[in-house]
């Protein structure tokens, strides 16, 4: 799954009427109806405000009054095709005079969307472990070319006796850590965690 880092909008333009996609990273459930309420201040006077949103287990659309089916339902369909979780989609419309039919109107829904979209940095839900790693310094540079190897993330190290390092890592990858250095490391597992980390 994914989430957007932050907001992003963009506008193009059908038979004289605006279309204007806007993305927005939802905190909680909450802050819909504030979304809506500024777009409808920054946008003021547009003919329609769709828009779409997945939170969690929650989703919901609406056409606001475009035909049935041309504009929300796509919307929801579009965030649930790229996977994007805790995130609003709004494309506000100004009419141009020139009615588009229900399947343009449809698709100009959504090739507004996937306008906005180009723009977004998305963030790729990490599912891992935060690990405690202690082990002796001779070990450090297998280690930590392992951790590399396998798109582990190194919270903290610290030098004393031995290294101790914290680091997000799949709970998978633990049998092979062990087997690696042959079973001379101390780990202590911190528990589940879900990170969200910029895709490539």
């Amino acid at each position: 799954m994914y989430r957007i880092k932050e907001s992003v909008n963009d506008e193009i333009v059908v038979e004289n009427s605006r279309f204007i996609a806007n993305f927005i990273p939802l905190k909680n459930l909450e802050a819909i109806k504030e979304h809506l309420s500024n777009i409808k201040e920054k946008y003021p006077k547009a003919s329609h405000y769709c828009y779409a949103y997945i939170y969690d287990e929650y989703m919901k659309s609406s056409d606001d009054g475009e035909p049935s089916g041309t504009a929300g339902r796509p919307l929801l369909e579009f965030l649930m095709k790229q996977q994007l979780e805790r995130t609003l989609l709004i494309v506000v419309r100004y009419f141009g005079g020139v009615k588009l039919g229900a399947s343009n109107l449809l698709r100009t829904y959504v090739a507004s969307s996937v306008a906005a979209f180009k723009k977004a940095t998305l963030l790729k839900n990490y599912h891992c472990n935060l690990y405690q790693f202690e082990f002796d310094y001779n070990l450090l540079d297998i280690i930590k070319r392992f951790f590399k190897e396998n798109d582990a993330i190194i919270k903290d190290i610290s030098y004393s006796e031995k290294v101790i390092l914290e680091v997000y890592l799949r709970a998978s990858k633990i049998a092979e850590v062990i087997k690696l250095v042959n079973g001379k490391i101390a780990i202590v597992d911190q528990g589940e965690i879900n990170l969200y980390l910029e895709t490539n």
